[in-house]
């Protein structure tokens, strides 16, 4: 018998083994899957850090010149960055999540037509912090909800919903 059972997500498919709950792009079965996600966040927080910074000079710029209200768009901008890089400092986009580091998978219904319905799985890192992984389900203009229904029925099939 198999010891993995697998439902379709937005990106691929979600793969639940009795140790670890693995996202892959394919149907294969993937012990080690090949994401690195600290050079995605290195990039994407350096990116969001450049902006918030071009954004904050701007904004002094504007004040030394006394255009309160001119000033007001762009520092919006630099808080809406540095929010941004806080929120995806806590967010986490791994592949492989070991089960007993999982301290709670939170069910979110979508909203039709508007946005999917997601697994977010709260678990602890290497370090001890708690980081969250969220993993979209896929969906349709329809409102049948077939694949929605049969994640949520094996996440909680194998005791991950209401840890």
């Amino acid at each position: 018998m198999e010891s993995r059972k697998q439902f379709k997500i937005k990106s691929g498919y979600c793969q639940v083994y009795p140790d670890k709950i693995v996202v892959t792009g394919d149907d294969v079965a993937d012990d080690k899957p090949g994401m690195k996600t600290k050079e995605f966040f290195r990039r994407f927080g350096t990116v969001n850090g450049l902006i918030a910074i071009v954004s904050l000079i701007i904004t002094v710029n504007y004040l030394l010149v006394k255009s309160y209200v001119t000033a007001l768009y762009p520092a919006a901008i630099a808080c809406y960055m540095i929010y941004r890089i806080i929120a995806d400092s806590k967010s986490s986009n791994i592949p492989a999540i070991e089960r007993s580091a999982i301290q709670k998978v939170k069910f979110i219904q979508g909203i039709p037509r508007l946005s999917n319905a997601r697994f977010e799985i709260f678990y602890a890192d290497n370090k001890g912090r708690i980081k969250t992984r969220t993993i979209k389900l896929t969906g349709n203009l329809s409102g049948k909800n077939n694949e929605t229904d049969m994640a949520y029925k094996l996440m909680v099939e194998e005791d991950l919903i209401g840890r």
